[in-house]
């Protein structure tokens, strides 16, 4: 509720002010009133103090400007007055305070110039305001701090170990992915990978010789046959494109038949053939040279079958050395005709005699016949 004071302000004079407040006096022509708000003034909390003024027209009212409200601390000052001065008869002012201090606090009285309509200059005071100031403590006397309550769990969040987990993650998702990648590339690579050239059929056939002749002590007569056989009708088979291991000894120089075979002449495989037929099926017990001449007729036979491929490269070579040594004397010979008059004593190049090869010809010769005797 608000606080309501009403008092007849005349002059100052020297008597009691609260007497004056509530003793009205003949020559008293203004009414003040006074509303506070709020009702209950707490420390910290601005108030509203809103002085009410009516007074007879043609009367000029002064209300100072920044009023001492002490123990209280002036915030702001608004009034709401008539435009023309000396045309109303009332008018507001309000002041917002804060109190600073609980307990008892009082306002002195605020002096207030004013002109009368007769023109007399006269001053009027407020009366005293008193004031109780409250706070939110509950013993303003002596304060004591209430019991800590119950804990709370508090939530922070920690960015750096966040950045520091993520950076961790990513670099983990990284490294399985790019290993993932690795194999699916390895993989792709030896799926795309050509394959190694096959080994040419005769270097087969003369290491599965040399294997069986490792094993010549522990083998019998039809099993050193058997693996002889086998080898021929394979090594056969891939050189001239048939199927040699299942076929016949009758099939297979049905096959070779019209081919070329080297400088081997079907009558000697189709004889070392039947020979291993004998000792497997015909249980033919052959003399020892005869066994033990198995190996070497079969090697015999690779190196026939082959040998026309390696007669073609000494021809090749041959046809080469023949080439060079044609270059050569006929740069000597040239070089015999552009000699000087005068230098009759120079060395000549050397001629050969009529039917004389030369002699990186000769080399060629002799390796082609080392090849013919192997």
């Amino acid at each position: 509720m608000a606080t309501l004071l009403v008092a007849q302000i005349g002059l100052a004079t020297e008597a009691d002010e609260n007497v004056e407040a509530l003793i009205p006096k003949q020559d008293e022509i203004i009414d003040v009133s006074v509303d506070i708000q709020p009702t209950v003034i707490l420390v910290g909390q601005q108030a509203n103090i809103t002085f009410s003024l009516t007074y007879p027209e043609g009367t000029r009212v002064y209300f100072p400007q920044n009023p001492e409200v002490s123990p209280l601390k002036l915030v702001s000052q608004s009034s709401s007055t008539s435009a023309v001065l000396g045309q109303g008869t009332n008018e507001s002012h309000t002041l917002v305070v804060l109190p600073v201090r609980p307990g008892q606090s009082s306002i002195a009285p605020i002096e207030i110039a004013y002109v009368a309509p007769d023109g007399q200059s006269k001053i009027a005071k407020t009366p005293k305001i008193d004031l109780t100031v409250s706070t939110t403590l509950g013993d303003e006397v002596s304060p004591e701090l209430t019991a800590p309550g119950a804990p709370v769990q508090v939530r922070v969040r920690n960015t750096p170990l966040i950045w520091a987990l993520s950076g961790l993650g990513i670099a983990i998702a990284a490294a399985i992915l790019a290993i993932i990648g690795y194999r699916l590339w390895r993989r792709w690579k030896d799926a795309h990978k050509p394959l190694p050239p096959p080994i040419p059929a005769h270097e087969q056939a003369l290491a599965a010789l040399a294997k069986l002749e490792a094993l010549l002590s522990e083998l019998s007569w039809p099993e050193l046959a058997l693996g002889v056989s086998e080898i021929i009708r394979e090594f056969l088979g891939q050189r001239l494109g048939f199927n040699g291991v299942e076929a016949t000894t009758y099939e297979v120089m049905r096959n070779i038949t019209g081919k070329s075979i080297g400088t081997m002449t079907p009558e000697r495989i189709e004889d070392l053939l039947s020979l291993c037929d004998l000792i497997k099926f015909a249980k033919f017990q052959p003399s020892q040279q005869e066994g033990m001449q198995l190996i070497p007729r079969s090697r015999d036979i690779v190196y026939g079958v082959i040998a026309l491929d390696s007669q073609l490269a000494l021809d090749e070579r041959h046809t080469e050395v023949v080439n060079e040594s044609n270059q050569e004397s006929s740069g000597e010979a040239e070089q015999g005709f552009l000699d000087e008059p005068g230098q009759e004593g120079a060395q000549r190049p050397k001629q050969n005699a009529p039917g004389e090869l030369p002699q990186k010809l000769s080399e060629a010769d002799e390796m082609n016949g080392g090849n013919d005797a192997l």
